[in-house]
């Protein structure tokens, strides 16, 4: 019996010498690396495959709940025109105290985007130079502490709004401010250069309270000359 073992383990590692010499063993190595490989690719093909396919379940899903979201959107659009309209009343009341009567629109458009739900469309009907795009940002404002004075209390518009206004303009948003001020609880912060602040206190349409209450409401002045006078009195580097 060891005999025949061991005739069959010689037989065997002859067998392989052979193959080994032939590069026969080599090239069946290769082809096992080679079907290892191919396996696993097909495993990561399969995966792919199935993420793939939750991936456009998902993607449907989303687009029916998309759908719904843009029907009821359209709906709210035709049920609420009456209250929309009584916005845009509102708004156009604002620009009139601008514009000698000619009164903006503001509308609640169904978006082109998938960002946003609605797309908020405001125009004064007087050009688009950056003044009324200003005036348009402000009447904006107003109207939205306006419909929300439980929730915001204060406004505040950086001087900038001012760089290509008229004076009548400047001392407008002054008139609309104060009077804001007088009936409700509101505060306002805004900072305005000395020429700015000159001109629109010359002009009629405020009162002499009303100028004598802006000057009495002026809580910092600022000065570019020293770093002293500076908002937070020194240079930083």
């Amino acid at each position: 019996m060891n005999i025949k073992v061991e005739e069959i383990a010689n037989k065997r590692d002859s067998s392989l010498k052979i193959l080994n010499n032939s590069g026969a063993l080599e090239e069946y190595n290769s082809i096992e690396e080679r079907i290892k490989f191919l396996n696993s690719e097909i495993q990561k093909l399969t995966k792919y495959e199935e993420t793939l396919n939750d991936f456009k379940r998902d993607k449907s899903a989303l687009n029916v709940e998309s759908a719904k979201i843009k029907e009821k959107s359209i709906l709210y659009l035709t049920k609420e025109k009456e209250f929309l309209g009584n916005i845009e009343d509102k708004f156009r009341e604002i620009v009139k105290r601008f514009y000698d009567n000619h009164g903006g629109s503001l509308e609640l458009k169904e978006t082109k985007s998938a960002k946003y739900l609605y797309d908020i469309a405001v125009e004064i009907p007087r050009g688009s130079s950056q003044a009324i795009g200003e005036v348009e940002i402000f009447c904006y404002d107003v109207l939205l502490y306006k419909l929300n004075q439980g929730i915001l209390n204060f406004m505040a518009h950086d001087g900038y709004i001012f760089s290509e206004m008229d004076p009548r303009q400047k001392a407008t948003i002054f008139k609309v401010i104060l009077e804001l001020i007088q009936d409700n609880d509101l505060q306002y912060f805004i900072n305005i250069g000395e020429g700015s602040l000159k001109e629109l206190l010359e002009q009629k349409i405020l009162t002499d309270s009303e100028k004598e209450q802006i000057n009495k409401s002026i809580i910092l002045e600022l000065y570019d000359k020293n770093p002293q006078n500076w908002l937070f009195g020194q240079e930083f580097n």
